[in-house]
C-alpha cells in the first residue's frame, strides 16, 4: 500500500483495473491477452528505463560542469582577494578612505529638444 504523501499522480494508485483483478474467473483467452498485455508493458517500462538512464546522464555531465565552474571561481575569488589585500590595513573601528563616498564623476549631459 503506498502512502498518500508519496503518490506523484493517479497512475501510481492501485485499482482494480490497473491490477486486472476481474469479478469471473479467468479463462483461457484471458491468459493469452493478459501475456500480450504484458509483453507490451514490458517494452513500454525498458523505453522509460532507458529514458531515465539517458537523463541521468545529462544531469551528472551538467553537475559535473557546475561543479567545476565552482572551482574555478572559487579559485579566481581567491587570488583576487589575495591580489586587493592592502599592504596597510585600516584598523578596526575606522573607516577607509573612500567608504561611503558616492563616485564624484561628472554627469553626462545631452540637450533635449521640445
Amino acid at each position: 500500500m503506498i502512502g498518500a504523501s508519496r503518490v506523484k499522480t493517479l497512475g501510481d494508485i492501485r485499482t482494480a483495473l490497473g491490477i486486472r483483478l476481474r469479478s469471473k474467473p479467468a479463462q483461457q483467452e484471458d491468459s493469452y491477452r493478459d501475456v500480450y498485455l504484458l509483453g507490451i508493458e514490458k517494452l513500454r517500462m525498458r523505453g522509460e528505463m532507458r529514458r531515465l538512464e539517458r537523463q541521468r546522464g545529462r544531469v551528472e555531465k551538467r553537475l559535473a560542469e557546475i561543479r567545476s565552474k565552482l572551482e574555478r571561481l572559487a579559485q579566481m575569488a581567491q587570488e583576487d582577494a589575495e591580489h586587493e589585500a592592502p599592504s596597510h590595513p585600516t584598523p578596526p573601528g575606522k573607516p577607509s578612505a573612500d567608504a561611503g563616498q558616492p563616485d564624484r564623476r561628472p554627469w553626462k549631459r545631452m540637450p533635449i529638444q521640445y
